[in-house]
């Protein structure tokens, strides 16, 4: 260990000799190991990180309905869901929602709030308690248009309604329907989506007093709400996929009109909606691969930096080669060099991501009534993620210039005839020459597919 620290207090000093060498390398660590913070922070918010104020989320499934060929994960119809309900034993319930936007009449004026019609089971199925109030029993299943009552987000419930205790009780018009408030969702629960926050839950069975009297509750071959579920004490995922297949066979033979060729899926509940999760992991995959990209196109420039700076250093080296310095330690030493300064690359990058990620905007995006609240702020598992990352192309980027460094024939290089600048030094050189123009070539090439993608997409006709 003391031996560590004297190498890189070595390594330090040497490195402060040499301040623009460490500012361009590290520029140039901090472009990719910034790039790759980015994109990991995005996708940890996007897919991985669990979603807030949900209660044994591991257990949550999203149902769809899919095809039989072609898979899929579309909406569901409310017979198809009934059936799931009453004839699949893995689930303990599930649940019905229908998120879209409503009129809120305050004081002669609407504003546009963020609504979704629900089952009860929606919350139990979730984990979700009432903070104040209570929220919907079973009786708010049944009857279709009855129950006119609503339970508020508690976000909106602070902040546009001044966390008033009188609104308990009390009647909200939406859509110009009177619904009388019976409680408020627990904090830290939103909804069920990422960066989507409830404002009003009404019951379900209102949709077709909100919808212009649309009553598609009978109706098999109308699909209008997604569907989650919890997964039954002692069952898997792996059950529930079985008993939704035979439960999709039994339904295809008993209505081919409109459940032929038609299974369920059953995803783990996620930040994306079962939908959207799948090209939502293949774009981010194929974001994911070009930052890589990038980062070692950084790093072999760095390489090839920290190899061309140890011919300015052949003669030192093949001194304290020859005076007995064992290579071992001349490497390390080197390699405490390079660790430092993709270190200090890496901390910049970081630095840049979170600033980079933070002034994402969310503005443009085409959701009528809804406000995206994501947070793409680098967490844990992230920060874990890029110091891996860091060290280990550090490790391995600058293992490989120390090598070629210490690799040099002695004589030539003591009379300064280039012991090192011949041979497995030039070669070395090449290499990482090469391994840039190869990975940039590919990184142009699929930037270029990116944008003739987008220009294909802004003239697609919106309809």
């Amino acid at each position: 260990m003391d031996a560590l620290f004297h190498d890189l207090r070595a390594a330090a000093r040497t490195l402060l000799r040499r301040p623009l060498f460490v500012l361009v390398t590290g520029l140039s660590l901090a472009v990719g190991i910034g790039a790759n913070t980015a994109i990991f922070s995005v996708a940890n918010a996007l897919l991985l990180r669990p979603l807030p104020g949900i209660d044994g989320q591991e257990q949550v499934v999203d149902l769809g309905r899919a095809h039989a060929r072609y898979g899929g994960h579309d909406s569901f119809t409310w017979p198809d869901f009934r059936d799931i309900r009453e004839g699949v034993s893995a689930l303990e319930d599930a649940a019905a929602v229908r998120m879209a936007p409503m009129s809120l009449s305050r004081e002669e004026a609407g504003e546009m709030v963020h609504g979704a019609f629900v089952t009860p089971s929606y919350f139990t199925v979730l984990g979700v308690e009432a903070e104040r109030g209570r929220l919907f029993g079973s009786e708010a299943e049944a009857g279709v248009g009855e129950h006119p009552v609503a339970v508020l987000g508690l976000d909106f419930w602070e902040e546009r309604l001044g966390a008033d205790p009188g609104v308990m009780g009390s009647t909200v018009l939406l859509n110009r329907q009177p619904y009388t408030v019976v409680g408020v969702a627990e904090r830290g629960f939103r909804s069920h989506a990422i960066g989507i926050g409830v404002d009003v839950f009404l019951p379900i069975v209102q949709f077709p007093a909100m919808s212009e009297g649309r009553n598609e509750f009978d109706a098999r071959g109308a699909a209008w709400f997604q569907a989650l579920g919890r997964i039954a004490p002692g069952a898997s995922l792996e059950t529930l996929r079985l008993q939704l297949d035979d439960l999709a066979g039994r339904l295809a033979e008993a209505y081919p009109e409109t459940n032929a060729e038609r299974t369920f899926a059953a995803v783990p509940l996620g930040p994306i909606p079962g939908a959207g999760r799948g090209p939502a992991t293949a774009f981010l995959g194929v974001l994911t691969a070009l930052v890589v990209i990038i980062l070692l196109v950084t790093c072999a420039n760095v390489a090839g930096m920290f190899l061309a700076r140890a011919l300015s250093r052949e003669k030192e080296i093949a001194v304290r080669l020859a005076l007995g310095s064992g290579r071992r330690r001349l490497v390390r030493q080197l390699l405490s060099e390079s660790l430092i300064v993709f270190v200090l690359g890496g901390a910049v990058g970081v630095a840049v991501a979170w600033w980079g990620v933070s002034a994402l905007s969310l503005e443009q995006l085409p959701l009528p009534g809804v406000e995206l609240e994501l947070d793409f702020a680098p967490d844990g598992r992230v920060l874990v993620l890029s110091a891996a990352a860091t060290l280990l192309t550090g490790f391995v980027f600058g293992l490989l210039p120390a090598l070629g460094a210490t690799r040099l024939e002695l004589v030539p290089s003591l009379k300064d005839e280039g012991g090192l600048g011949g041979g497995r030094g030039r070669v070395l050189r090449r290499a990482f020459v090469g391994a840039q123009v190869g990975l940039s070539l590919v990184l142009l090439v699929g930037a270029g597919l990116f944008l003739r993608s987008l220009q294909e997409a802004g003239r697609m006709t919106q309809g």
